[in-house]
């Protein structure tokens, strides 16, 4: 999941001053970044930061003609689609066009991919299932990738392949979905995705950010990651990737460092898939059961209205929903955004939101959350400008 800057976990215990300057600094880094997104789509530079693919300078992709798209993508070595809404590709149904965008089914499409993308001096930015992410509204001028094909299965990797049994540690690419793998692990009789089945998304993007819920987190569940490298080549790996995908580097578990809503896996590379381990057997009416309460409690706790989930990532002792509750802000609004009624860690689309209002939004809470409670929140929520940087 390549961006240009990723957030650090965490939010330091700051005096109030001390708040209200941090926040006030991370909502002046973020304008600049939407700033420079206009200029980029009226025609100037489109450069990216680390890991995006792009150029220093030159006119956006954006800013071309759509003949002009047409050619550009002619050129690519895979097919592409040019001007692909990013609203219909994410749970918070915002986001302009992506100006390329690509479906690679295998590790050769998608190096190619990557290579056209630098060749080109443009940016590009892997998209998981979109369920953690809040596009520009102008969209994004460069290549957006959406892994399918290949790296949408999911193999058993020991035990019986036809019907699961005996098994406990499967191989899923990076674009299954959580769903699927949580489906395999229970016809396998295992009980350890049960937790994790209500989560949208795919497993690429939730190493990523080590999704979890309900006292279970996929970091926890994995044996092995394999990436691709920045440059379009293997790193140091141990012992041959599951896959068999040539050119993909085997990553152990210990040499990976996972924390609360986030990974070291950021700007190593793209992530191609995971070995996972299945967790305990148990009845297969015990693992529905366990299934149906982890449904029955997202439903109870989260906002029917089309979102990121929780936008905050919880400050160490802390809950950020509780957090924005007491600073009065349950309900505010700015244009078609809204801290949920419902839970107040989630900002919701009431039918028409852009980004500039969650955004809006967002630095509002923040800023009254530092002003009265000296605690800087920082975003679970990946806010990506039109670059392809993930903002602070």
């Amino acid at each position: 999941m390549n961006a240009g800057r990723r957030i650090g976990f965490g939010g330091p215990l700051l005096s109030p001053a001390e708040g209200v300057a941090g926040a006030a600094e991370a909502r002046a880094r973020g304008g600049a970044a939407a700033a420079a997104c206009v200029s980029a789509a009226a025609g100037t530079a489109a450069g990216g930061g680390p890991g995006s693919g792009a150029g220093s300078g030159g006119r956006g992709p954006l800013s071309l003609s759509r003949a002009s798209l047409m050619s550009l993508a002619a050129k690519a070595p895979l097919s592409l689609e040019i001007l692909r809404p990013l609203k219909d590709l994410t749970s918070f149904r915002i986001g302009g066009p992506a100006a390329l965008f690509a479906r690679p089914r295998d590790l050769g499409e998608l190096a190619a991919a990557l290579a056209f993308a630098r060749a080109e001096g443009i940016p590009h930015f892997i998209l998981g299932g979109g369920a953690n992410v809040l596009f520009d509204d102008q969209g994004l001028s460069g290549l957006v990738i959406r892994l399918s094909g290949k790296f949408r299965e999911t193999r058993i990797l020991d035990g019986d392949p036809a019907s699961g049994e005996g098994a406990g540690r499967i191989h899923a690419g990076a674009g299954a979905r959580l769903a699927d793998v949580a489906a395999l692990a229970r016809r396998c009789g295992r009980i350890g995705f049960a937790a994790l089945k209500g989560i949208p998304g795919t497993v690429g993007g939730a190493l990523v950010m080590n999704a979890g819920a309900y006292g279970t987190e996929i970091g926890d569940r994995a044996a092995a990651v394999e990436i691709l490298g920045r440059e379009g080549g293997p790193g140091p790996q141990e012992g041959a990737p599951a896959s068999g995908l040539a050119g993909a580097a085997r990553v152990p578990r210990r040499r990976i460092r996972f924390f609360a809503r986030g990974s070291d896996l950021e700007g190593r590379g793209t992530v191609l898939g995971a070995e996972l381990l299945l967790g305990e057997e148990a009845p297969a009416e015990e693992i529905l059961r366990a299934e149906r309460e982890t449904l029955l409690a997202r439903r109870a706790r989260l906002p029917q209205e089309p979102s990121a989930g929780s936008f905050f990532r919880n400050p160490e002792g802390q809950a950020a929903g509780r957090l924005i509750e007491e600073c009065g802000l349950k309900g505010e609004r700015v244009g078609l955004a809204q801290v949920s009624p419902r839970h107040a860690n989630v900002i919701v689309n009431l039918g028409g939101a852009t980004s500039a209002d969650v955004r809006a939004l967002a630095d509002k809470v923040r800023g009254e959350v530092a002003r009265l409670r000296g605690i800087e929140l920082v975003p679970e929520v990946r806010v990506v400008s039109c670059r392809g940087e993930v903002l602070p």
